[in-house]
């Protein structure tokens, strides 16, 4: 297996629940949280946390932003060619600015719909974007409202001490099944988890020269 490159993700849904026992919790930045939903399947890097829906019809992404403060953040967002915004609703609560609204958009696979937030805690400015097509919103609309709504300061201390796992990406040297791979590497997941991060089943073969992702100790 030759090595590719390494990035860190937090434990969330593909990304380790074990480590903190609570499904779908990502661990954004430094003292943050978010609900990124039970059955979602994603990852968290340093900078960008994606959540995908089990139909692969719905999707939340939580990255950081340079804008100057989140209206203006979500302003630019809405002005963006094609896109069709709500009305802006901006809250303040406990040391955490947002301001949301939701939105459509056209794209050469139809319309999309969705609901955009943009948070700013200690002086640090996140996007949090949820959108599905417009016959799928109706069922994620609510799911996505409640996970822009989760963003919050970590105070469980227990979670604070938590050190996110290390996602390698490897290329294999021969054609092995993920089963395979994964009693050879040891993985501290388990194979089913290990199959769905890399979009197969278990006991699908994988050609030499496949990129797959594994969890590292």
């Amino acid at each position: 297996m030759g090595h590719e490159r390494a990035v860190r993700c937090a434990p969330t849904a593909s990304c380790l629940d074990a480590a903190t026992g609570r499904r779908g919790l990502a661990l954004i930045g430094e003292g943050t949280e978010i609900e990124m939903g039970r059955e979602a399947d994603g990852g968290v890097t340093a900078s960008m946390g994606l959540a995908v829906s089990p139909g692969e019809d719905g999707v939340v992404i939580l990255q950081l932003d340079d804008s100057t403060d989140p209206r203006t953040a979500l302003k630019a967002f809405l002005a963006e060619d094609g896109v069709d915004g709500g009305r802006i609703r901006d809250s303040t609560d406990r040391g955490v600015t947002t301001s949301r609204a939701t939105f459509k958009t056209a794209t050469e696979d139809g319309t999309l719909r969705g609901e955009a937030a943009f948070i700013e805690m200690d002086g640090t400015l996140y996007s949090l974007v949820g959108y599905a097509s417009t016959s799928a919103w109706r069922g994620y609309s609510r799911s996505v409202r409640t996970t822009l709504s989760s963003f919050q300061r970590l105070t469980d201390q227990a979670l604070l001490d938590v050190q996110p796992r290390t996602i390698d990406v490897v290329t294999l040297r021969e054609a092995m099944s993920v089963r395979a791979f994964h009693k050879r590497t040891d993985s501290p997941i388990p194979v089913e988890q290990l199959a769905r991060m890399n979009r197969v089943d278990p006991d699908d073969v994988l050609p030499a020269g496949r990129r797959i992702k594994r969890v590292l100790k």
